[in-house]
């Protein structure tokens, strides 16, 4: 089963995600240390919680089709905080650059790969100091 859509669900509690999370967690070969497990619970408690704000921010608009859609501006800001909030016009930041060798302008600005699998894909490549920054700005 796919975790993402269970990830941006708004109609399943918590704790059943986390416990389809935890299942197929648990089909890996080597056991989780309860550190690890905290960790996973904490992320997917961030995201959640990030998603659910621009989702239910009356601002942007829940239309795939407008501009003002929250999956844009919710990929923007991660963009944003990945970037050290340096614009891409001006290129990658030196931290962006060490901390996600393999990412490219060219992914950053494509528009044709699925928007939710982006936004999930950014959120996984911040560092956890960055994870808490984005909490931090965004849900307070």
């Amino acid at each position: 089963m796919e975790i993402l859509p269970l990830l941006q669900s708004n109609r399943l509690p918590s704790h059943v995600v986390l416990s389809n999370i935890y299942s197929q967690l648990c089909k890996l070969k080597s056991p989780l240390s309860s550190d690890l497990k905290t960790a996973i619970v904490n992320d997917h408690f961030k995201f959640k919680k990030l998603l659910m704000s621009y989702y239910k921010d009356s601002v942007f608009s829940r239309k795939k089709g407008n501009d003002n859609y929250f999956l844009i501006w919710f990929e923007n800001d991660l963009i944003s905080v990945l970037n050290d909030h340096r614009p891409l016009l001006d290129g990658l930041s030196d931290n962006i650059k060490q901390e996600c060798p393999n990412i490219t302008m060219k992914y950053l600005l494509d528009q044709s790969t699925k928007l939710n699998e982006k936004v999930y894909d950014l959120w996984k490549m911040m560092t956890p100091e960055k994870k808490q920054i984005m909490y931090d700005i965004y849900c307070q």
